[in-house]
């Protein structure tokens, strides 16, 4: 295997390197490409040192036949500092070079491989990866916040590497001014790197709307986020900015949010008998339009014990979610609806949550005899994505109580010799009974190892995008046999 290096300005010593990697036999050429399959390996506890990691399986690949040597664990510590200045100005004045307290994240695009870490107040982090190439490294700080976040990309991480030194300096100031601010409101600017979506620290937009914010040198697409407090009818602004080569000096960006016209939104949730719903629901409201602004917002409220709520909206068009508390014995259901906010009181009336459904069935084995110890489950598409679960009896039979609403449903046989089945169902409709068969799919074996040896009983999960599509534990000796029904 060759390494191309380039050397990154950024770090106190060269024992790291950006990469560029001609071989990787696990790198696949397309990981869009429809029947690329991820392969999740999870080592156990009697695997010493060896962490999570994630490989391509590519169609062109014999998939019975997979060799998958996992690597060693590196550790990777270092010291970040930054350099403060006086902030809301475009020249750069007299400051100092302290120890920034950040988040710090090591990660490969699309797997598992990678940790997260916060570094102490003195800049000071250290965390375990496995070793390898194509890493992210982002720095978010956390305090002091004006100073700037740092993404890098296609880092080469070795097993044995040296302390790091990163020097986030001063960055490029990107600032501005929300000119119609109420300083009422509390607010928080962010820039958001565009290409990988890492933020940076959000910072309060003081009481005469100035912000200030600073961008890495590396980097030049971000977007600055401008929101209020959780749940708040500030509405939340994404401003696309691309820097030039002429920007050294700052970027300037004043925004203007809009008139915030107010009304009260008041109703009653019941249950479909109509009585009045006394668990506390979850209210949600999602802007699908404002009338008079830009950006979006989404804030949430909850009933009282007689069913009643109340609130205060921005002028505009909404979708409004109703989910009442999680419960294995259900009684109600989520439901959903779009409402106009366009005058000072807007009375919904009563929002009636809908009975759940009783959702049964069969499922017969490979053998056509009923499947005992299938489990069948079915998650939400449109609102929490809660977990619905059960296990069919020794007739192979299932019975559960459901919302009835669309369901990502999968089908988790009970052995690998068959493959895990995935797909939608439509609860929102008349419900029959469900007859399933489980199915084969296509085989998937190989054998884990580390330097050599057999890695046993580690878990072994296998994805089509976000998709599972099979999961089982590796033998003694390293081997794994799986099932896959892969969508084409």
């Amino acid at each position: 295997m060759r390494w191309f290096t380039l050397s990154f300005a950024l770090f106190g010593c060269a024992d790291y390197s950006m990469s560029l990697e001609a071989g990787n036999e696990y790198a696949p050429s397309d990981i869009d490409a429809q029947r690329t399959l991820r392969l999740d390996v999870i080592p156990s506890n009697a695997s010493a040192d060896l962490l999570p990691q994630s490989f391509w399986i590519e169609e062109n690949w014999d998939w019975q036949n997979i060799d998958i040597e996992l690597n060693e664990s590196t550790t990777i510590e270092g010291t970040i500092y930054g350099f403060t200045i006086y902030p809301y100005a475009d020249i750069t004045l007299p400051g100092e070079t302290v120890p920034v307290e950040s988040q710090v994240s090591i990660e490969m695009s699309n797997k598992i491989n990678g940790a997260v870490i916060n570094s102490d107040e003195d800049g000071y982090f250290s965390l375990t990866i496995p070793s390898g190439v194509d890493y992210q490294m982002s720095i978010a700080p956390l305090s002091p916040q004006n100073v700037p976040y740092l993404v890098m990309e296609d880092l080469r991480f070795a097993s044995e590497s040296a302390p790091m030194e990163i020097d986030l300096g001063a960055g490029i100031p990107i600032y501005g001014r929300i000119v119609d601010f109420d300083p009422t409101l509390i607010a928080t600017a962010q820039l958001i790197d565009t290409q990988t979506q890492i933020k940076g620290p959000k910072v309060d937009i003081m009481d005469n709307g100035y912000f200030q914010l600073r961008a890495p040198h590396t980097r030049s697409e971000f977007t600055i986020r401008i929101q209020g407090s959780e749940y708040s009818l500030f509405p939340t602004m994404d401003i696309p900015v691309q820097l030039a080569e002429e920007d050294t000096d700052g970027f300037r960006s004043d925004i203007e949010v809009g008139e915030l016209d107010m009304s009260t939104v008041f109703g009653r949730v019941v249950d479909s008998n109509m009585i009045p719903y006394s668990e506390r629901c979850t209210i949600r409201f999602e802007s699908i339009e404002l009338f008079n602004s830009t950006g979006h917002i989404a804030i949430e409220t909850n009933n009282d014990v007689g069913g009643h709520y109340s609130t205060t909206l921005v002028e505009g068009r909404y979708k409004v979610s109703i989910i009442p508390p999680y419960s294995e014995d259900i009684d109600v259901a989520p439901t959903s609806l779009e409402l106009t906010v366009d005058s000072d009181r807007i009375p919904t009336g009563d929002l009636v949550l809908p009975s759940p459904v009783t959702v049964s069935g069969n499922i017969v084995g490979l053998d056509g005899l009923p499947s005992d110890g299938t489990v069948v489950q079915f998650t939400d598409v449109n609102f929490e994505q809660r977990l619905y679960s059960t296990t069919t009896d020794p007739q192979g039979r299932f019975s559960l109580k459901l919302p009835p609403v669309l369901m990502n449903t999968s089908i988790i046989p009970p052995s690998s010799s068959s493959a895990i089945q995935n797909f939608q169902t439509d609860l929102r409709s008349y419900i029959e009974s469900f007859e399933w068969s489980l199915q084969t799919g296509q085989p998937l074996s190989g054998v884990i190892s580390f330097e050599g040896s057999a890695v046993p009983f580690s878990m072994i999960e296998v994805f089509q995008g976000d998709r599972k599509l099979a999961t089982g534990l590796t033998g003694e000796n390293g081997e794994f046999e799986l099932q896959i029904q892969v969508e084409e």
